[in-house]
């Protein structure tokens, strides 16, 4: 397997996003590796995973989110929402992907399961929120999307976590199902 090549993507308002790439051979599979909120894909298990599913012939792009990393920028809670509209208008992904992405696989904890970088709490009927939240000391985070209702809740915060989801959870309850 050939060594990643670094890439630069340059984002519609200029700012440039770090990556890094290892192409496939021919068609088939591709995938995109995205860290959690406070990571980077040069840390050692984005890397390994990355390097992983190159192994297996895929196509892997592994970039740095806006303000994180080698990328430059950073994120508002207007980015995080024109995201979650993105993902859900199926500007991203088609419908059968997003909800490949979206749907939870393993337990995760009470009523939560974990699904390709993000939590589904929805219930059977559907009802409830996916999302992805995290944070480290002096930033927080929280991203709900409640696919049902069409509500999206972006909480960013400059206090140590929980401050976003404690955020979140006052708002879930109280925000219609449908």
């Amino acid at each position: 397997m050939d060594p990643a090549r670094t890439v630069t993507l340059t984002t519609s308002d200029g700012v440039a996003i770090a990556g890094d790439y290892w192409p496939a051979d021919g068609a088939g599979i591709a995938y995109v590796v995205a860290h959690g909120f406070t990571g980077s894909r040069s840390i050692p298990r984005v890397r390994r995973i990355s390097t992983q599913l190159a192994g297996t012939g895929a196509t892997v792009l592994a970039f740095d989110f806006r303000g994180h990393g080698g990328s430059g920028g950073y994120s508002t809670v207007g980015d995080i929402a024109r995201f979650a509209d993105a993902l859900t208008s199926h500007k991203l992904l088609s419908p059968a992907s997003t909800e490949l992405l979206i749907t939870g696989k393993v337990a995760f904890g009470p009523g939560i399961r974990y699904a390709f970088g993000f939590a589904d709490a929805r219930d059977k009927n559907g009802n409830g929120w996916v999302g992805h939240g995290g944070g480290a000391p002096g930033m927080n985070g929280d991203l709900r999307i409640y696919p049902k209702s069409g509500y999206v809740v972006a909480v960013l915060s400059n206090f140590d976590p929980p401050a976003a989801q404690r955020i979140s959870d006052y708002l879930d309850p109280r925000l219609p199902t449908s």
